[in-house]
């Protein structure tokens, strides 16, 4: 439970009670993410192995309660690139972000 309650607690002091009611039932893997969320973008590598990359969220669209597109700032080695309208994945799986736990 002290890690839902670490993931909740960014909802911010200005969240009604009802936004946090709805969060604070949530398991951390169906948690929507916010700006500046820290996930994993999972891309093939050059072996064709799913490798997770650090990534941050720089948008959520208002999709009344859907979360599955994001735009991200993926981080590599060579740099960073930006992507947009990246699906959410319950697992790493190529080209969609998931939290962090899974890798």
């Amino acid at each position: 439970m002290a890690r839902l309650v670490t993931l909740t607690a960014g909802v911010g002091a200005d969240a009604d009670d009802t936004e946090r009611d709805r969060l604070s039932g949530m398991s951390a893997d169906f948690l929507p993410p916010g700006v500046g969320s820290v996930v994993h973008y999972a891309e093939y590598d050059e072996m064709g192995a799913v490798v997770c990359r650090a990534a941050l969220v720089t948008a959520t669209p208002d999709t009344g309660g859907e979360f599955d597109l994001s735009s991200l700032v993926v981080f590599t080695e060579d740099g960073s690139r930006f992507l947009v309208g990246i699906p959410h994945g319950a697992t790493p799986e190529h080209g969609a972000w998931h939290w962090p736990e899974w890798c």
